[in-house]
């Protein structure tokens, strides 16, 4: 057992000398680590101020390992874990968190898949006991397997009613083809229809084994403690061999396509454009990231919003960003708008994407964005719920041990040469992808101003 003290440089408050931000230092609670023989890594989190703890089991595998053809499997898996045991069957499960006032849960993100419990401390064993049972020990009763299928599908034929789900599930399917993250993590009607119990105990058996897994223990607890708790009830847990994930190349955008989405009774198009960005790992994230703050992430702080929603009047909320994950994954500025005002907006929208690649940003525009986060990454440290979110994040990705603590000096250290060179590489005005959920009628000539348009019916989806 090791005890590590990670110091990170945050602003506790931003101070302003000669317009440059003065960075406070505050301490993240001490850290224990420990390996089990069965390669699953523990972290716990000491933090007295309330009688909580937070466990977060994080699985490196989430719905990117779905599978060609099985979109939705690891969702399922997910959410079929509180539906019974080998002991328990899924109303003992609620009774005994609810009997305690705790919460326990699951859920796959395209990385990984978390198991999470919180409880107060003093009912500790409880919530571990569940958190263990519920991840060693699953039943996968066809009975729960039907039920969650009904209802994944029932929820996934609402979602065509949605113009905002039908253009992120379209534009990721576009940009990303036949890579994993192409996609949808929720499935398809098709997929979830197919998916078999034998699908899911597999997908179980392949990616719930311990040397795939980290668990993080953060609150009112110590680590001398819960160390040999967490040893009885998760250290007989077999170790597996997770399969590797095969990764199709996503396709390569040469010039501009539109894809547009028939919706005849639309009154408005839900726009969505871009083309694939970087990965977690990518030397650049802190450029890109204050880049994408001062294009379209910044709310109203930003270039879009500022200019085609305050200044032209051409939407309600418009807005860009970058996904930092495993694998290559995508820049997308996402905007709604009158179906009259659509070319319009995707114009501007071009226009700003330019621009920022021509131009170093602003003095004004840096140091506001550096304020932000000196000020935003202090507050995922307040509850301990949220140092296991952080901390997951580092191990998922295999992070330097140092990247919380440099958080706030990376991304002071951006210049505004570094985010023009940033934005000259990253983004790409001459080759997107373009797609809109509107009116086809009142698009469809407009749209081919900016590259072939290629039309889908709404009820073909």
């Amino acid at each position: 057992m090791k005890r590590i003290f990670i110091f990170l440089l945050f602003a506790a408050a931003l101070l302003l000398s000669n317009g440059q931000p003065i960075l406070a230092a505050i301490t993240l609670p001490p850290m224990s680590e420990k390996m089990l023989d069965n390669g699953l890594k523990i972290i716990v989190v000491e933090n007295r101020e309330q009688p909580v703890v937070s466990m977060r089991l994080i699985l490196k595998s989430g719905t990117a390992a779905d599978g060609k053809g099985k979109a939705g499997l690891a969702n399922m898996a997910a959410g079929l874990l509180r539906k019974g045991t080998a002991s328990r069957d899924a109303t003992k499960i609620s009774e005994e968190i609810d009997f305690v006032g705790g919460y326990l849960g699951a859920g796959a993100g395209l990385d990984a898949t978390n198991v999470t419990a919180e409880v107060l401390t003093k009912h500790f064993d409880v919530g571990l006991t569940l958190l263990a049972d519920i991840v060693l020990n699953p039943t996968f009763a066809e009975s729960e397997i039907d039920r969650l299928r009904k209802q994944t599908m029932a929820g996934l034929m609402q979602q065509k009613d949605d113009p905002g789900t039908i253009a992120d599930l379209q534009y990721s399917q576009y940009l990303f083809g036949e890579h994993p993250y192409g996609q949808p993590g929720s499935g398809t009607v098709e997929s979830v229809s197919g998916i078999t119990r034998d699908d899911i105990v597999g997908y179980w058996k392949s990616n719930f084994v311990p040397d795939n897994a980290v668990l993080f223990v953060a609150g009112d607890v110590t680590a001398a403690d819960v160390f040999p708790k967490i040893e009885a009830q998760l250290g007989g847990w077999p170790k597996g061999n997770v399969a590797k994930l095969e990764v199709v190349p996503a396709p390569k955008i040469n010039g501009t396509r539109v894809v547009l989405i028939n919706k005849a009774d639309a009154t408005q198009a839900n726009v969505k454009i871009g083309h694939l960005g970087i990965d977690r790992y990518n030397p650049d994230i802190y450029a890109v990231r204050v880049l994408n703050y001062i294009l379209g992430g910044g709310g109203f702080r930003s270039r879009l919003m500022s200019d085609i929603r305050d200044k032209r009047g051409l939407t309600y909320g418009i807005n860009s960003q970058f996904s930092f994950d495993r694998y290559q994954g995508e820049f997308t500025v996402t905007v709604s708008t009158r179906t009259d005002s659509t070319t319009q907006a995707i114009s501007a929208t071009i226009e700003h994407i330019k621009k920022i690649r021509e131009a170093d940003v602003t003095p004004q525009e840096l140091s506001e964005t550096i304020s932000f986060y000196s000020g935003y990454f202090p507050r995922q440290f307040e509850t301990p719920e949220q140092v296991a979110s952080q901390l997951s994040i580092v191990e998922l990705y295999g992070l330097e041990k140092d990247y919380l603590s440099k958080y706030i000096d990376n991304i002071a250290s951006v210049t505004a040469p570094t985010v023009r060179a940033a934005a000259q590489k990253y983004l790409d005005p001459d080759n997107l992808l373009i797609v809109v959920v509107g009116k086809a009628d009142d698009l469809r000539e407009k749209l081919k101003q900016f590259g072939p348009v290629t039309e889908i019916d709404l009820f073909e989806l």
